[in-house]
Protein backbone atom coordinates (compact mmCIF):
# COMPACT_ATOMS: atom_id res chain seq x y z
CA UNK A 1 0.00 0.00 0.00
CA UNK A 2 2.56 2.71 0.82
CA UNK A 3 5.22 1.90 -2.09
CA UNK A 4 1.48 2.75 -4.31
CA UNK A 5 1.45 5.75 -2.42
CA UNK A 6 5.01 6.83 -3.50
CA UNK A 7 4.99 5.30 -6.50
CA UNK A 8 1.82 6.19 -8.33
CA UNK A 9 2.37 9.78 -8.44
CA UNK A 10 5.95 9.21 -10.24
CA UNK A 11 4.37 7.02 -12.80
CA UNK A 12 1.90 9.33 -13.86
CA UNK A 13 4.45 12.18 -13.80
CA UNK A 14 6.47 9.83 -16.82
CA UNK A 15 3.32 9.08 -18.56
CA UNK A 16 2.54 12.70 -18.47
CA UNK A 17 6.00 13.70 -19.46
CA UNK A 18 5.91 10.76 -22.20
CA UNK A 19 2.68 12.12 -23.45
CA UNK A 20 3.57 15.89 -23.22
CA UNK A 21 6.64 14.95 -25.33
CA UNK A 22 5.22 12.92 -28.20
CA UNK A 23 2.53 16.31 -28.50
CA UNK A 24 6.01 18.75 -28.82
CA UNK A 25 7.42 16.02 -31.45
CA UNK A 26 4.15 15.70 -33.36
CA UNK A 27 3.57 19.93 -33.38
CA UNK A 28 7.38 19.83 -34.78
CA UNK A 29 6.46 17.40 -37.54
CA UNK A 30 3.74 19.19 -38.24
CA UNK A 31 5.07 22.45 -38.58
CA UNK A 32 7.77 20.92 -41.26
CA UNK A 33 5.28 19.60 -43.16
CA UNK A 34 3.09 23.07 -43.64
CA UNK A 35 6.00 24.87 -44.09
CA UNK A 36 7.37 22.66 -46.60
CA UNK A 37 3.78 22.57 -48.52
CA UNK A 38 3.48 26.38 -48.01
CA UNK A 39 6.96 26.57 -49.98
CA UNK A 40 5.36 24.82 -52.79
CA UNK A 41 2.58 26.70 -52.82
CA UNK A 42 4.50 29.83 -52.96
CA UNK A 43 6.62 28.53 -55.51
CA UNK A 44 4.05 27.71 -58.16
CA UNK A 45 3.53 31.30 -58.49
CA UNK A 46 5.52 31.96 -61.68
CA UNK A 47 5.91 34.56 -63.53
CA UNK A 48 4.85 33.14 -66.87
CA UNK A 49 5.16 35.99 -69.09
CA UNK A 50 8.99 36.86 -67.61
CA UNK A 51 9.97 33.08 -68.63
CA UNK A 52 8.68 33.64 -71.90
CA UNK A 53 10.36 36.59 -72.28
CA UNK A 54 14.16 36.13 -71.52
CA UNK A 55 13.71 32.44 -70.45
CA UNK A 56 14.61 33.12 -66.51
CA UNK A 57 12.19 31.47 -64.13
CA UNK A 58 10.91 34.08 -61.94
CA UNK A 59 8.32 33.98 -59.19
CA UNK A 60 5.58 36.48 -58.73
CA UNK A 61 5.88 39.40 -55.85
CA UNK A 62 3.09 37.85 -54.61
CA UNK A 63 4.68 34.52 -53.95
CA UNK A 64 5.37 35.29 -49.93
CA UNK A 65 1.92 36.55 -49.45
CA UNK A 66 0.37 32.81 -50.98
CA UNK A 67 2.89 30.54 -48.91
CA UNK A 68 2.18 32.79 -46.13
CA UNK A 69 -1.73 32.54 -46.59
CA UNK A 70 -1.42 28.58 -47.55
CA UNK A 71 0.48 28.45 -44.08
CA UNK A 72 -1.81 30.10 -41.84
CA UNK A 73 -4.42 28.53 -43.57
CA UNK A 74 -3.32 24.86 -42.93
CA UNK A 75 -2.73 25.15 -39.05
CA UNK A 76 0.57 27.43 -38.50
CA UNK A 77 0.25 30.08 -36.10
CA UNK A 78 2.33 32.41 -37.59
CA UNK A 79 4.09 32.50 -41.22
CA UNK A 80 6.84 34.50 -42.84
CA UNK A 81 8.08 33.79 -46.40
CA UNK A 82 10.73 35.35 -48.09
CA UNK A 83 12.13 34.61 -51.88
CA UNK A 84 15.95 33.67 -51.87
CA UNK A 85 17.81 33.83 -55.49
CA UNK A 86 20.83 30.80 -56.14
CA UNK A 87 22.86 31.98 -58.92
CA UNK A 88 23.95 28.92 -61.73
CA UNK A 89 21.21 26.17 -59.78
CA UNK A 90 22.11 22.76 -61.42
CA UNK A 91 19.09 21.12 -61.99
CA UNK A 92 19.07 17.29 -60.31
CA UNK A 93 19.87 14.67 -63.00
CA UNK A 94 21.10 17.10 -65.52
CA UNK A 95 24.37 16.48 -65.71
CA UNK A 96 25.58 19.93 -66.23
CA UNK A 97 23.42 20.80 -69.08
CA UNK A 98 20.46 22.27 -67.18
CA UNK A 99 22.30 25.23 -65.66
CA UNK A 100 18.91 27.52 -64.38
CA UNK A 101 20.10 31.49 -64.26
CA UNK A 102 18.70 32.67 -60.92
CA UNK A 103 16.37 30.43 -59.54
CA UNK A 104 14.04 31.37 -57.41
CA UNK A 105 13.32 29.99 -54.22
CA UNK A 106 10.90 30.55 -51.33
CA UNK A 107 11.84 29.53 -48.00
CA UNK A 108 8.97 29.47 -45.63
CA UNK A 109 9.32 29.53 -41.73
CA UNK A 110 6.11 28.64 -39.55
CA UNK A 111 5.07 28.72 -36.10
CA UNK A 112 2.88 26.56 -34.03
CA UNK A 113 1.89 26.95 -30.64
CA UNK A 114 1.33 23.52 -28.45
CA UNK A 115 -0.78 23.19 -25.57
CA UNK A 116 0.44 20.92 -22.76
CA UNK A 117 -1.65 18.60 -20.72
CA UNK A 118 0.08 17.69 -18.10
CA UNK A 119 3.23 20.03 -17.83
CA UNK A 120 0.60 23.17 -18.84
CA UNK A 121 1.56 24.47 -15.19
CA UNK A 122 5.15 24.31 -15.25
CA UNK A 123 6.07 25.40 -18.96
CA UNK A 124 2.18 26.73 -20.34
CA UNK A 125 1.61 26.73 -24.06
CA UNK A 126 4.94 25.75 -26.24
CA UNK A 127 6.56 27.40 -29.23
CA UNK A 128 7.68 25.28 -32.30
CA UNK A 129 8.89 26.58 -35.52
CA UNK A 130 9.70 24.29 -38.60
CA UNK A 131 10.98 25.42 -41.78
CA UNK A 132 10.90 24.22 -45.56
CA UNK A 133 12.03 26.01 -49.01
CA UNK A 134 11.13 24.90 -52.70
CA UNK A 135 12.15 26.33 -56.23
CA UNK A 136 10.22 27.40 -58.84
CA UNK A 137 10.53 25.16 -61.62
CA UNK A 138 10.55 24.81 -64.96
CA UNK A 139 7.49 22.45 -66.25
CA UNK A 140 10.17 20.27 -68.28
CA UNK A 141 12.37 20.11 -65.73
CA UNK A 142 12.29 16.86 -65.19
CA UNK A 143 13.04 15.93 -68.84
CA UNK A 144 16.39 17.18 -69.10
Amino acid sequence: MASTLVFLPVFIGLAGLAYDGGQMFNARREAHTIAAASARAGAADVREGAYRWNQRIRLKPSATTTAEQFATTTGADRAVATIVEFPDYVAPGAGGRGVLQDAETVVVKVQVEVDLFFLDFLMGTQTVEGSGRARASHPDEANW
